[in-house]
């Protein structure tokens, strides 16, 4: 009797308290199964009390049926990271787009934390310059947009109007110019003058008439220039009383408003006409007024760069695309650019880069440092471009010399310094700034040349999709290819040849 008096006391007080145990578990399965959310610095030791295991994919609920949710981590890492709040156990009977927003929480959680950098509204650069026609209020509008978009601030620079009697003034100098130069070479070649011309990348008509400082590491072959003999000419002085002791670019860019006081001998004058040289059959490289009116807009980026002191510029052209995210691009990039202070073996301080460009291939010369940067090779076009300070007195140097300047389109006068090892320049490759072409030109019929090149994360795109518009699609067809795809094709193409050629020996060199 006594061992029967102790069997029921121990059933009176053992079985209140199992079910109690049954209770607790009965209640922590169903609140697994309504779905659990970890939260602070608890989530850790929460989700390892109830069985969880995190993987590259994955985590899973183990103390009951599956519950998966696609997770960027990886093994014991994940469950210690500080990055498990708001994890979301989901039930095993949720749809197919509710997980898709699931697996998306920790990509979003990583989208809220913010650079190391803080934004810059110049994107790090003193000024971010745009020239625009005053009388383009819809691109400035379409500017003011994206800058809106990207959180940028933007200082407008009036282009030159291409048919003010300003450009027909500078014409007539470039005219007389020309004759005199094509006189004096002739003579040092012993040649007819009408052998000389061409308005290709070392033309005969950007030969300098001061030597200019040379990298020898950056110089290309001789043969690539039409300069022979010009190093034997005597080049007059072009200083004129009427220009105020000056020489007739320097009297131009020292005017307080050119505009209204230099008027054109000639208010007729068909530019045209008077610059068209025989010796090149390609109607887009010849100079128009336009040619000059771009020249003259592209000079005064760089006086307003000098008379505002800044240090670094970004200058675009008005019809323009960014890569979204630009600013972080940029801040990666430019980390290897050679400086005074970061010096590299064989190469001085960087003064000139393209974020922008076309039909130049860049990478002829291989990747600088950074799978996206290049030594500039001869890059065209101007829509997106920074100078150090020390670029930018060297270009202004050069672009001055009176038998020089505004002989040519301002882009192929560049190539032709940066070809000949006069300028310090760099490319990103594939560019991160783009001409959009989705506005009339202001210097070709209809939206200029057909192709605009390819971003992968278009700003504009993402403002027109914002606005519900239509997108409108790429197409490059075979016949009728953007010359930098097809110079990228070649330079490929060529790049596995001469490793084929090679052999084994290319292996040994890149290790």
């Amino acid at each position: 009797m006594p061992s029967l008096g102790r069997t029921r006391w121990l059933i009176l007080i053992g079985l209140p308290l199992t079910l109690f145990v049954c209770l607790l578990v009965s209640q922590n399965a169903s609140d697994s199964d309504r779905g659990i959310v970890a939260a602070g610095g608890r989530a850790t030791s929460k989700l390892k009390g109830l069985g969880l295991h995190i993987g590259s994919t994955a985590m899973r609920y183990t103390n009951g049926p599956a519950r998966w949710l696609r997770m960027g981590l990886t093994g014991e890492a994940a469950k210690e990271s500080e990055l498990v709040d708001d994890i979301q156990i989901a039930p095993s009977h949720i749809s197919a787009d509710h997980a898709s927003q699931i697996s998306l929480a920790y990509r979003n959680k990583l989208k809220e934390i913010r650079p190391a950098l803080p934004h810059s509204k110049t994107l790090g650069f003193s000024r971010i310059y745009v020239i625009s026609l005053a009388s383009r209020t819809d691109r400035r509008a379409r500017m003011k947009r994206i800058a809106h978009a990207l959180g940028i601030e933007l200082t407008f620079i009036d282009a030159a109007p291409k048919d003010s009697d300003l450009i027909k003034w500078i014409a007539e100098r470039v005219v007389k110019v020309r004759s005199e130069k094509r006189r004096l070479i002739a003579r040092a070649r012993s040649v007819d003058e009408a052998e000389l011309g061409g308005s290709t990348v070392g033309s005969v008509w950007l030969a300098p008439s001061v030597p200019w400082k040379i990298n020898p590491a950056l110089e290309q072959p001789s043969e690539e220039t039409d300069w022979e003999g010009t190093d034997k000419v005597i080049w007059p002085s072009l200083k004129k009383d009427h220009y105020e002791g000056m020489d007739w670019v320097e009297y131009l860019n020292t005017r307080p408003d050119p505009y209204l006081t230099l008027k054109p001998d000639d208010p007729d004058l068909n530019v045209t006409s008077a610059l068209w040289d025989y010796l090149d059959s390609y109607a887009a490289r010849q100079v128009n007024d336009a040619v000059i009116a771009t020249w003259h807009s592209q000079t005064r980026a760089l006086h307003k760069m000098k008379e505002n002191g800044d240090t670094t510029a970004l200058v675009l052209e008005d019809d323009v695309d960014f890569e979204w995210d630009i600013e972080n691009m940029w801040n990666t990039i430019k980390t290897f650019l050679p400086t005074e202070e970061k010096p590299r073996e064989g190469s001085e301080p960087w003064e000139m880069v393209f974020l922008g460009h076309c039909w130049g291939a860049e990478t002829s010369r291989g990747a600088y440092f950074h799978p996206h940067l290049y030594r500039s090779y001869a890059p065209r076009c101007l829509h997106g471009w920074t100078v150090s300070i020390a670029g930018r007195d060297r270009l202004l140097r050069q672009m001055s010399d009176p038998w020089l300047a505004y002989q040519l389109p301002v882009d192929t006068a560049v190539s032709t310094f940066i070809r000949a090892g006069a300028l310090e320049a760099y490319s990103i490759e594939p560019p991160i700034i783009i001409q959009s072409k989705d506005t009339p030109s202001d210097i070709q019929p209809g939206l200029g040349s057909p192709w605009s090149g390819l971003l992968q994360d278009s700003t504009i795109e993402r403002i027109w999709r914002h606005d519900g518009l239509i997108v409108p699609r790429h197409n490059e067809s075979v016949m009728q290819r953007d010359p930098a795809t097809r110079l990228r094709v070649s330079l490929t193409r060529r790049a596995i040849m001469q490793r084929w050629a090679l052999g084994p020996q290319a292996d040994s060199k890149e290790g």
